[in-house]
């Protein structure tokens, strides 16, 4: 029977990126993330998940808040009687 060699994974790429925007109708906003990172064979090794907001400057809130608030305001006006 042969052994089985367990080689040493390491990190080599960022795989996916998923950012999720939300705005909830009691006012709170969140951004969060999670990015996978893959190891030599591609496989997924790690996955960081977590707010953005820390990572984020005040002009790229405000330009999310904005965003959102547009994008509230077209569901607003096409989805409702």
């Amino acid at each position: 029977m042969a052994f089985n060699v367990e080689s040493t994974r390491v990190p080599t790429s960022i795989g996916d990126v998923y950012v999720t925007l939300a705005d909830y109708a009691e006012a709170t906003d969140t951004v969060r993330g999670i990015v996978e990172v893959r190891d030599q064979n591609g496989d997924v090794m790690q996955v960081w998940t977590g707010s953005l907001v820390p990572h984020l400057t005040s002009a790229q809130i405000s330009g999310l808040q904005s965003f959102m608030a547009s994008l509230r305001s077209q569901a607003e006006d096409q989805l409702l009687p």
